[in-house]
């Protein structure tokens, strides 16, 4: 049986997510667990750039989910306050378009000029 590119990154992704979701609140902090964090961040945007270049979209949510997940509740909680007020001021807010945005630009420079990306709008 072989494995190809895409089984590969289907297993590693999966590895990576399990990992950060396992992190305890005091590893974080560890200087080894910032720098393996960092790491991961990079590839991790850099996957979604190839992706959105070779038009393969269909892991793009799941390199994005990850990502959100390994920069930690400080910045999911200072964008859930953000979107929040937003909500507040009703449709004048824009707050589908704000949220949109803010995790384009987080994520590449690339997924930010993206302009439909099926997976991702799931």
């Amino acid at each position: 049986m072989r494995i190809g590119h895409q089984d590969v990154a289907v297993v590693l992704l999966g590895a990576f997510s399990r990992y950060v979701n396992n992190l305890q609140d005091e590893e974080i902090v560890l200087p080894r667990t910032k720098t393996r964090l960092k790491a991961l961040r990079t590839n991790l945007k850099l996957a979604i750039d190839y992706g959105l270049q070779k038009s393969q979209s269909d892991l793009i949510a799941s390199f994005l989910q990850t990502l959100i997940m390994s920069e930690g509740d400080k910045w999911v909680e200072a964008q859930v306050t953000t979107i929040a007020g937003l909500l507040r001021e009703g449709t004048a807010g824009k707050p589908v378009e704000n949220a949109e945005s803010t995790v384009r630009k987080f994520a590449t420079k690339q997924l930010g000029k993206a302009e439909i990306i099926a997976a991702l709008e799931d």
